[in-house]
């Protein structure tokens, strides 16, 4: 009787221990593969390749997988159907729940970049962002009281596919798994429209 008792205790442990945050370096970079049937993205830093992040390529929306180099599911995201702006909703490796990239309809309307809020599993902003589009793709996010924790940059011309760079400065802020699903959406975007 002890041990269904202590194994009942345990097991809601025993799934977050299945399915870890993966730990990234401050700069990683996300090469865009060229011979793909869907969007798909390496993540790579210091020429190791850490994972992938490939688009579903059947799917009722836009839906990626986040594998770590080994094949491990690490996340899912899947674009709501039924939103005002884009929503995309990021799932851990159990299907709970991590947070929601979310476009900032009302802020965005009468300017030429589209700006994001970051949510967190609850649905409480952690950081927010300013994108700029002149010569290059730069997002930059920062938390709630204006310090910049990630910026996520691609030249505009890429002749070999996309190319993201992010620099990371807060770790504690946005699970990065929500980072990599930011990079593959917009790549997905843009693919769709050349």
């Amino acid at each position: 009787m002890k041990k269904i008792l202590i194994v009942a205790l345990l097991l809601p442990f025993a799934s977050w221990a299945n399915c870890p945050i993966p730990k990234l370096p401050d700069q990683f970079i996300l090469n865009e593969r060229l011979l793909s049937f869907s969007t798909t993205l390496d993540i790579e830093s210091e020429g190791e390749t850490l994972g992938k992040i490939t688009e579903r390529i059947i799917s009722l929306t836009r839906s990626f997988d986040y594998d770590d180099f080994d094949g491990n599911r690490l996340a899912t995201a899947k674009e709501k159907i039924l939103s005002w702006g884009t929503q995309i909703d990021v799932f851990d490796c159990q299907n709970n729940k991590i947070g929601t990239i979310k476009e900032n309809v009302l802020k965005s309307l009468l300017k030429y970049y589209t700006t994001y809020s970051i949510l967190d599993s609850e649905g409480n902003q952690i950081a927010f962002s300013k994108k700029t589009e002149w010569l290059t793709t730069s997002l930059k996010l920062y938390d709630n009281s204006g310090k910049t924790v990630t910026t996520i940059d691609r030249p505009m011309f890429n002749l070999m596919g996309d190319n993201w760079t992010v620099n990371i400065s807060n770790h504690k802020t946005i699970d990065p798994r929500i980072l990599i699903v930011i990079a593959a959406y917009k790549t997905s975007v843009d693919n769709s429209r050349n």
